[in-house]
């Protein structure tokens, strides 16, 4: 078995690998959503998709294909925000960030959280904002292979 994975971590502002990144922001304040796009062009991400409700947001992820979705852990609405990572995450595998108000430790223990998890408090700083996004991409990339890894093995014990 030979698999091969990038992990030099070429992320710096600017960066190619930032710069191919599709990112998805979901978020119900006008404002808010703003910020993040202006931080993000900052950070050398290309310009987001957003939504302002977890319906759109699965509609624009099964559309656009996002590496990553961003998403307000408390929308408003039929489908708050763990509601709509949760089929996100389910449906397409790809991670999730949570933005939040404040770290709710009762709100990140529900059991509809996905695991693993990564969250932003709101009004987001820039490296904190950098730093969850490329963690949460590598981390997804690790399971990736992980689960190829896996895989194989199980295959060739067959």
């Amino acid at each position: 078995i030979h698999i091969e994975i990038d992990t030099s971590g070429k992320t710096q502002k600017g960066g190619d690998q930032m710069a191919q990144t599709k990112i998805l922001v979901v978020e119900d304040e006008g404002i808010v959503t703003r910020d993040i796009k202006n931080r993000l062009k900052v950070l050398g991400y290309p310009s987001p998709a957003t939504a302002s409700s977890g319906t759109e947001a699965i509609k624009k992820v099964a559309r656009f294909h996002p590496d990553l979705v961003l998403i307000d852990i408390q929308l408003k609405g039929e489908m708050d925000g763990i509601k709509a990572a949760r089929q996100i995450h389910d449906l397409f595998d790809i991670p999730v960030v949570y933005l939040m108000e404040d770290a709710d430790e009762e709100m990140l223990q529900d059991e509809k959280v996905i695991e693993p998890f990564y969250y932003i408090l709101k009004p987001c700083e820039e490296n904190s904002l950098h730093i969850s996004i490329e963690r949460a991409l590598y981390q997804h990339k690790m399971g990736r292979v992980w689960k190829l890894f896996s895989n194989q093995q199980i295959r060739g014990q067959a």
